[in-house]
């Protein structure tokens, strides 16, 4: 007690005597026990003031939960470290890293918490770390996403919705998420699920109709996501400000769109209050992954919903039969769709009935719902006609003929055909509804499921005629049927049973029916008996029995037919071989872990694999290694020869790599052309080089595409576990950007992951992401530069040159934001925007009278290949009615020898429209001179490199001269590029340059009337 008792006393002495804030609280109620001085001096609160508080109390709302999170999985005895945001008494805040562990006092067991408040020195260096705590909260919530039972039954998609708006809260410590769904007729957003971590807030509004929120629907219809950092003042969001934003003090949004049925569905936003918020790219992509898992929740829930209906309906009129069916039915129908009307009706004539007779009818209100009814001018008509019949919405406007569709205010309609046995209309089954049917409505696939049963009664009821077909139906069908008594021995069975089985038809009269369908499986048969007991019909997977003993699964159907004086009861079986169904889940299943097209395991094969052996490293002692391959030049053959060529060269290239890979390594196709191998051994480090020179060895043989061989390349990075990364997401990125390496060092090379390559793969993905933000706020603009006469001086045209303004007005030098345009496929999308917007600048020129003749545009490979050129060009022309002869389209030398067929079809396009074709930097390239003469080309460019240093550089002004003399025979102009002095002018002017561009006449510049 003595010892305890000093160390004790020391315990107090140190921690008053600590500089920094500390704080002693119990682990299971949070309470605040101890605070020394500069606790009471960081919180503003004396000692025992903060003894009175709870660790919630000095933590903000949005982060109370994530703290929860970390304080329950800190284990007992273990240091905890972190990043947290804490509350004075006065209400002002701080951020302070945490550093936590055990403390005993008094024999038990509590939690120190040493505070540490950030100084502006470490700001950067601490967001970048609470950035990390925030993205590992994601990758933990999705996580736990995928394995919630709730979110992945489906059985209430209310509870999952809030659950997910409630895990959004939490990972991204925002103060109120919520699911919208985007309602069509008339159009609005509903609000569907919401949380809100604001006890003192009002919830937000119910529905906002689209016209005050056009803007923000048309964004969301566009792009996926939608990262808002300024709320109140982006163009976007602005018309929600006063009703919904400023009201709930939201201050920054990032909404992902929910897609369903190939249609905009819902939105998830996820709301920051306070000011405004910059969201990481991480978040960005959390957003859209959450906004999938609803999806999947909805598709879940929507089954649900429809098996649900189906299995109740089904249950309740399976043993009905006549009139007393067709009324049963129609009543569940329409109590289940929520309709305003439900019938079945019968057309005497078939297709050509001018009237139908309603044999059941119900109506929502009540009232009487029978008689005959004519067809014209109704939706019944077109039912009739076409099989089917659905209309969204304004069916009554449509149809105004229509005295009932009048009456019940009716917006939707579904219609379907009833048909018998030998495909003859007999009638129709209707429903009407007062409300619009939205995307996706399962409605009508429900009554496409009865509506088979309900003609199959219908014709039963037509009398004799009805019996000799069934008969019929029960020897053709590819069903297998038994019929037993009421004691369930089997009286007969159909051929298809017979084949599907193999029974001969006498070893089974007066067999027990369960024991020849089920084997007498206890369960099995309890579930039937019970069904059939119940509602007189079972239905579900059984495993059936052969007669050679094996089994098959089978869909079985099982009723119960009551019987009546003359007519004993009966009970019918129909059995489904449904084993191809089965094998098609199992690829299914294959497909989702493997490449279609090489067989081999893919990213998501690949990535679990990793998984495990990054987790197995540890106690296994295995070295894991991870090779990125990735073939040079590959979209080449694409281009030229195809895409069927490129897949049969892509399986060559797989079973050449399979070759090197044994054991327990795993190669993987993970993209178009690229590859990824799993080495985990205990020599993987030492194995991963000689694979890697190996894997390279087995391209070097020539691959047959086109009946000609071709010799492909490959760049191989490596990436080793931990040195590299200790998860499977960094070793992958530390692969890739190895892979880059090799490629950037020549090619056909393997390179091992340094760690500066991960600050390059960083800048690379951070300037895509700021890119694809500044194409989406309109922060892209064009710079022109005048090409004139350099003869008279005269205004021959300018060119577009595209620029990237960053917020702090600071330009971004094209060098650095186009490659990286070009490698995340964002360069199409800005080359299609750079070609309307030069239009629209020639438009606004024409009309101040001002216009120079014409405006060049740089096309880029990437738009070339991707085969819609034409199309946005004149798009781009027809938008603003710009002449084709305006527009000069420019394409390197480079370019066009990369795919001269593909290229110069579209140069033939293009100049037959009207457009001059440029060929850019003329000169720098390998082009054929003879190839360049067969081009529809109007002008050549003569590359600045050939005109710097002009007149003196010797060797410069032989190019140009015999550049000018050939393009003179050829009857081309040649504009000279990059003209900066006097000097150079008068050479070329001299030598007959027509044209010419440079700093010497203006620099390019912002839209403004040309001189």
């Amino acid at each position: 007690m003595t010892y305890r008792k000093a160390a004790e006393e020391q315990f107090r002495a140190l921690f008053e005597a600590t500089p920094h804030p500390v704080l002693v609280y119990d682990p299971g109620t949070l309470n605040i026990l101890l605070a020394n001085g500069a606790a009471e001096v960081a919180y503003g609160y004396r000692a025992d003031e903060l003894c009175r508080l709870t660790l919630d109390d000095i933590h903000p709302a949005e982060q109370r939960s994530a703290l929860h999170r970390q304080i329950a999985r800190s284990s007992q005895g273990k240091r905890y470290a972190g990043v947290w945001t804490h509350v004075a008494a006065d209400g002002t805040r701080f951020d302070s890293e945490v550093t936590g562990n055990d403390v005993w006092l008094r024999g038990r067991r509590h939690r120190l918490a040493l505070v540490h408040p950030v100084h502006d020195r470490r700001a950067a260096e601490l967001a970048e770390q609470r950035r990390l705590q925030r993205a590992n909260a994601q990758e933990r919530a999705l996580s736990e996403l995928a394995s919630d039972p709730r979110v992945s039954d489906g059985s209430d998609l209310h509870i999952v919705l809030r659950h997910i708006c409630r895990t959004a809260c939490e990972a991204l410590e925002i103060t109120r998420a919520s699911v919208w769904r985007v309602r069509e007729h008339p159009e609005a957003l509903v609000c569907e699920a919401l949380h809100d971590i604001r006890d003192d807030i009002p919830h937000a509004v119910p529905l906002v109709p689209a016209t005050a929120c056009r803007t923000y629907l048309d964004s969301l219809k566009r792009y996926r996501s939608m990262d808002v950092e300024d709320a109140l003042s982006d163009h976007r969001t602005r018309e929600l400000t006063d009703d919904y934003l400023a009201p709930a003090g939201i201050g920054a949004l990032l909404d992902a769109g929910i897609r369903l049925h190939g249609r905009l569905h819902g939105v998830l936003c996820l709301e920051h209050a306070g000011g405004p918020r910059r969201w990481h790219h991480d978040e960005v992509r959390f957003a859209a992954q959450l906004a999938d898992q609803i999806t999947n929740a909805v598709i879940r829930a929507e089954r649900n919903r429809q098996q649900q209906l189906l299995h109740l309906i089904a249950s309740e009129v399976a043993s009905g039969t006549g009139e007393d069916f067709f009324r049963l039915l129609v009543t569940r129908l329409g109590e289940s769709l929520g309709a305003t009307l439900v019938h079945i009706a019968e057309t005497p004539e078939g297709r050509e009935s001018d009237y139908a007779s309603i044999l059941a009818g119900w109506r929502r209100d009540g009232s009487r719902h029978d008689g005959h009814y004519p067809l014209a001018e109704t939706p019944c008509r077109l039912a009739l006609d076409e099989d089917t019949c659905m209309i969204s919405h304004g069916v009554a406007n449509v149809f105004p003929e229509d005295g009932v569709l009048a009456e019940l205010g009716a917006e939707g309609y579904i219609g379907i055909r009833l048909r018998d046995s030998t495909g003859e209309p007999i009638g129709l089954l209707t429903a009407v509804f007062d409300r619009a049917l939205e995307p996706g409505d399962e409605s009508g696939s429900l009554m496409q499921i009865f509506a088979a049963r309900a003609a199959a009664e219908l014709e039963r009821l037509r009398g004799e005629t009805r019996l000799r077909l069934a008969a019929a139906v029960l020897e053709n069908t590819g069903e297998g049927i038994l019929i037993a008594d009421g004691e369930g021995r089997i009286a007969e069975s159909n051929p298809a049973f017979r084949r599907i089985t193999g029974h001969d038809p006498a070893p089974l009269q007066g067999e027990d029916i369960m024991d020849v369908l089920t084997a007498g499986d206890p369960a099995t048969v309890t579930g039937i008996r019970r069904g059939l007991f119940r509602a007189g019909h079972w239905e579900g997977e059984i495993q059936c029995p052969r007669a050679d003993g094996g089994a098959f699964p089978a869909w079985a159907s099982f009723s119960r037919l009551a019987g009546t004086d003359d007519d004993p009861p009966r009970l019918i079986a129909m059995v489904s071989d449904i084993t191809e169904l089965h094998e098609s889940r199992a690829e299914l299943r294959y497909l989702a872990h493997h490449d279609p097209l090489t067989r081999l395991p893919n990213r998501v094969s690949l990535r679990e694999a990793l998984d495990r052996a990054l987790a197995d490293r540890t106690t296994s002692g295995t070295e894991v290694a991870v090779l990125f391959i990735d073939l040079d030049g590959f979209k080449d053959v694409n281009d030229s020869l195809g895409h069927s060529e490129g897949d049969a060269v892509l399986q060559v290239v797989a079973r050449r790599l399979i070759d090197y890979v044994h054991g327990d390594d795993l190669l993987a196709r993970v993209g178009g052309d690229e590859f990824m191998l799993l080495v985990a051994r205990h020599d993987a480090r030492q194995r991963a080089t000689a694979l890697a020179d190996s894997l390279l060895e087995a391209l070097d043989a020539p691959f047959e595409a086109g009946g000609r061989p071709i010799y492909l390349t490959a760049s191989v990075g490596i990436a080793l576990a931990p040195e590299h990364g200790e998860d499977a997401e960094s070793l992958i990125l530390a692969a890739d950007a190895a892979m880059y390496l090799a490629k950037n060092e020549g090619r056909n090379t393997v390179r091992t992951f340094q760690p500066e390559l991960s600050h390059q793969a960083y800048h690379r993905i951070v300037t895509a992401g700021a890119l694809r933000s500044a194409i989406d706020e309109e922060r892209l603009f064009l710079a022109y530069q005048p090409v004139l006469a350099l003869g008279s001086g005269e205004h021959y045209a300018c060119e577009a040159l595209v620029r990237w303004r960053r917020d702090d007005g600071s330009v971004v030098p094209p060098g650095e934001f186009i490659p990286v345009a070009e490698q995340s496929g964002l360069i199409v999308p800005i080359s299609r925007w750079v070609f309307r917007q030069a239009c629209r600048q020639m438009r606004e020129w024409a009309e101040t009278g001002n216009a120079p003749g014409r405006v060049a545009v740089n096309v880029s490979p990437a738009h070339l290949r991707a085969g819609n050129l034409i199309g946005d060009i004149h798009a781009a022309l027809a938008d603003t009615g710009i002449a084709p002869t305006q527009l000069i389209v420019e394409v390197t030398e480079s370019t066009i020898m990369q795919a001269p067929e593909t290229v110069s079809r579209t140069l033939e396009t293009l100049r037959a429209m009207g457009v001059e074709i440029a060929v850019d930097d003329f000169g720098t390239g390998y082009s054929s001179l003879a190839y360049l003469k067969r081009l529809p080309l109007s002008i050549l460019k003569l590359d600045k490199s050939f005109t710097q240093d002009l007149p003196d550089d010797l060797d410069n002004a032989a190019i140009a001269r015999a550049i000018l003399a050939m393009a003179a025979s050829l009857g081309l102009r040649v504009v000279a590029e990059g003209i900066e002095t006097e000097a150079q002018l008068a050479f070329l002017r001299t030598e007959g340059c027509e044209l010419g561009q440079g700093f010497l006449f203006a620099r390019p510049a912002e839209p403004a009337a040309p001189a």
